[in-house]
């Protein structure tokens, strides 16, 4: 996803608790302390605000924060795929002409998450 370190401590997080207690050896509590870490370090108890941050500012309504990408209309996939692009907090982006279906508002808005990524 947007964050890749972050997404795959979540998943192993997951995929650890997800055993049964019984199971969990030694080296298993250690591993879900050293992820836990992770998820600390990479934003990821904040992550869900901070996605929606980002989605509201691309104009993407919270109704649909937790639609699939297959029920979204084109012009909304491309701003949520924006959303992942900027979700970990890339280095660059570039800015270039906006699509014409995006309102003043919209694109000001992309403008401003751009800005505050430091990215661009």
């Amino acid at each position: 996803m947007g964050n890749a370190p972050l997404w795959k401590a979540l998943q192993e997080r997951d995929a650890l608790y997800a055993k049964p207690h019984e199971s969990l050896t030694d080296k298993d509590g250690m591993r879900l302390g050293e992820l836990e870490g992770i998820v600390g370090e990479e934003g990821g108890y904040t992550a869900e605000a901070d996605a929606a941050i980002l989605l509201d500012g691309l104009g993407i309504e919270a109704a649909l924060h937790e639609r699939k990408m297959s029920e979204l209309q084109g012009g909304q996939k491309v701003r949520v795929l924006l959303t992942q692009a900027l979700f970990g907090n890339p280095r660059r982006c570039s800015w270039t002409s906006p699509r014409t279906t995006w309102t003043s508002i919209r694109c000001t808005g992309c403008r401003n998450i751009c800005t505050n990524t430091k990215a661009c």
